[in-house]
């Protein structure tokens, strides 16, 4: 059975050694890389990037080597809350905390411990009476699902026949009915056959002379009275 051991709670800080020896304390880092620059002619600078900027543990603020900040504009470009404690810390006394620097166990790179990890007991671990699931079973479900999904694409293959079925059988019924009662002719065909008839008639009355000499004559009497009612309006 694996032992449980001692979790240590974070203190709140974490340690830097900027000599390599002595360490130091710190809650925050503000770092910042160099700011790309195109210039007039195409060619690009690059800016001096800020110092690394370390907020301490019990108040205080120290460069990348652990001495305090003692330029004012290194730390007005800190973000939000962290550059208003600097500068309430920069115009007052301006000094580190002293607990910053205690306490802190001397760096050896050769014997360094690794992090204690927390363990959990196996009579802790959540119990359970179900029995593992085999291939067998999986194989079962997947095919159960297979067989499920093939006769449902058979229902619906035989119900679009069906349906194609019903339509074919009732234009076959339309199909019969028009057979039996044709529909009546459209009134422009029944026009242009009366027309047509008309169209003989006259050709006939004007391949005779007498019905010919009738007409031109009927025609001649017809001009005549309409002048004379002319005039005589």
């Amino acid at each position: 059975m694996v032992q449980a051991q001692a979790v240590r709670a974070f203190p709140g800080y974490g340690i830097v050694y900027p000599d390599g020896k002595t360490g130091i304390k710190i809650v925050r880092t503000f770092t910042q890389g160099p700011s790309k620059m195109v210039n007039a002619d195409g060619s690009i600078a690059y800016s001096t990037p800020p110092p690394t900027i370390y907020e301490l543990f019990g108040g205080g603020f120290a460069y990348a080597d652990g001495s305090p900040v003692k330029i004012r504009e290194h730390l007005e470009g800190l973000p939000g809350k962290m550059r208003d404690r600097a500068l309430v810390w920069f115009d007052g006394h301006g000094k580190i905390a002293t607990i910053a620097k205690e306490d802190i166990p001397p760096l050896d790179l050769e014997n360094k411990e690794r992090p204690e990890p927390a363990f959990i007991l196996s009579n802790e671990l959540p119990s359970t009476t179900e029995s593992p699931i085999t291939k067998e079973e999986i194989q079962q479900d997947l095919d159960k699902v297979s067989q499920k999904e093939l006769w449902g694409n058979i229902a619906s293959i035989a119900q679009s026949i069906s349906s194609l079925a019903n339509v074919v059988k009732e234009q076959g019924k339309q199909i019969a009915e028009l057979k039996k009662h044709p529909k009546a002719p459209r009134r422009m065909a029944l026009s242009e056959a009366k027309h047509g008839k008309q169209s003989e008639t006259m050709k006939a009355k004007w391949a005779d002379p007498v019905k010919r000499k009738a007409m031109l004559d009927a025609r001649a009497k017809k001009v005549k009275d309409g002048k004379n009612i002319t005039q005589a309006g």
